[in-house]
């Protein structure tokens, strides 16, 4: 049900089974897979229904380091969270793509991956995707033939597209009615209070300026890879890690293929967006295998398949490109093969590199002496792209340009040297899991080290976060910590 301030009456202290703080996609996950179980929740988001562009300044703080596109536009306070900016255009709507982590990035977790299998298949229904199948093989239709290229530096695989509107619209309507689910919006938290190992209540700042706070058997923060460290922080928590091992997924877009024909850009419809027999909207992608990372050291990444528009490039947009801050002049993301004159409208592939980094105790979250308008310090991030992360980009580049050229693809075109764009707006690692108290922040349960309930959710736990963007395994996590909470 959706609670209102005025059903607290002059009551200052709220009792809740489980508390969760935060409604996007893995608070609403987890309030949903509970609620299943038989829990009974309070859900709690700082946002409304609609946006509202007040609440996002309390998102605001400042970056050290690389240029990054701020602490504000990378985040969303409103029921559904980010998934209200999801932009990737999926069947009629809007989604986002999908991917697991490959075995080599969970290769330094405190989890085995046979721990996760389970866990991924109910994400993908969570997600609305199809089966948890995410190489090429089984997806090729006729018409959509794959690449094929020397040796075994790369590899076909695909992605998945599930809609934004699961977690926009019909799972928060679901929570509203539940009669297992409280839902309060228009409310933020700012404080963990804490006693004897334990949260011992929840400040909470109400719309209207009134303050209230909610005491639970079990509080999990689901808030963010950077407000799950910043509440944390600021309610004076201390591990070694608490805020370090924030990871990003930069893109590099320098990459330009020259085809040796045109027809080349015909028989590259497997990597566009499409649906499969099945109806799964999928599109192909070319990944780095596990030997090109071992034995050639190359980052893990991932290669997408776009077009480059014919046509002169705007000034703007050339003296972006030329400091690296927008990709090759385009005509825009997936859809393209849907056009019947390709050769017409377009000149060559534009691709685009997703890319892991690694974890690193300086690219940090911390605190600084300003504060928001609820009195909570505002964040920090401390983000820097090393040299030694740039070579592993500019030896990636020139492998690719020596695999296409050899599988006869065409030309690679790239800039030795550029920078990729850091803004991908998938924060992880800053609140990581371990087994050891000294390496991490929560337990591989995802329980705070050392507070005995208090639980974090979302991407904000992962040790490596690997290329893939991070919400299928944010919620698979999240659906395993379900299964933990409903075991206490």
């Amino acid at each position: 049900m959706l609670m209102t301030v005025g059903e607290f009456g002059n009551e200052s202290r709220v009792r809740a089974d489980v508390c969760i703080v935060g409604a996007g996609v893995c608070g609403i996950s987890l309030a949903r897979a509970l609620a299943a179980r038989g829990r009974d929740v309070l859900l709690i988001e700082s946002g409304g229904r609609a946006p509202d562009q007040q609440l996002q300044q309390l998102n605001a703080g400042k970056v050290v380091g690389e240029p990054y596109v701020g602490l504000m536009a990378s985040r969303h306070r409103q029921f559904g969270g980010t998934a209200q900016t999801w932009n990737t255009p999926v069947g009629a709507g809007v989604g986002a793509k999908y991917v697991p982590l490959d075995a080599e990035d969970l290769a330094g977790w405190p989890l085995a991956e046979a721990e996760l299998q389970g866990a991924y298949a109910d994400a993908q229904e969570v997600c609305g995707l199809g089966s948890f199948a995410y190489d090429a093989a089984g997806w090729g239709t006729p018409g959509r033939p794959v690449w094929e290229g020397p040796g075994d530096l790369l590899q076909n695989a695909v992605y998945q597209f599930g809609p934004a509107a699961l977690f926009t619209r019909r799972y928060p309507a679901e929570l509203i009615v539940s009669p297992r689910v409280s839902v309060l919006l228009d409310a933020t938290v700012v404080r963990l209070e804490t006693r004897d190992r334990s949260v011992s209540g929840c400040q909470v700042a109400l719309s209207g300026g009134r303050r209230v706070v909610v005491q639970a058997d079990q509080v999990v923060l689901a808030t963010g890879g950077i407000e799950n460290a910043r509440l944390l922080l600021a309610s004076g928590f201390q591990h070694d890690w608490l805020g370090r091992g924030f990871m990003e997924h930069p893109r590099d877009y320098s990459l330009v293929l020259h085809p040796p024909n045109l027809r080349a850009l015909e028989e590259a419809r497997f990597y566009d967006a499409h649906a499969a027999p099945d109806g799964t909207i999928l599109c192909g992608r070319l990944g780095v295998t596990a030997r090109g990372r071992r034995v050639e050291g190359l980052p893990n990444a991932s290669v997408s398949i776009h077009l480059r528009r014919r046509g002169a490039e705007p000034l703007w947009r050339r003296l972006l490109r030329q400091v690296g801050m927008v990709g090759t002049w385009h005509a825009g993301g997936y859809g393209w093969s849907r056009r019947s004159q390709l050769e017409r409208d377009f000149d060559a592939f534009r691709l685009v590199v997703n890319l892991e980094q690694r974890p690193s105790r300086q690219n940090r979250i911390t605190l600084d002496g300003g504060a928001d308008r609820f009195g909570v310090q505002k964040a920090v991030l401390h983000y820097r792209w090393t040299p030694e992360e740039q070579a592993g980009l500019d030896r990636l580049r020139g492998r690719l340009a020596e695999w296409f050229a050899a599988g006869g693809h065409g030309r690679l075109e790239y800039r030795e040297g550029l920078p990729p764009d850091p803004n991908a707006h998938h924060h992880a690692g800053t609140t990581r899991m371990s087994e050891d108290p000294a390496d991490g922040v929560v337990t591989p349960s995802c329980r705070v080290h050392g507070v005995e309930n208090l639980y974090v959710a979302g991407a904000s736990v992962f040790p490596t976060a690997g290329f893939a963007n991070p919400t299928l395994t944010a919620v698979a996590l999240t659906l395993r910590l379900a299964d933990a909470l409903s075991a206490t």
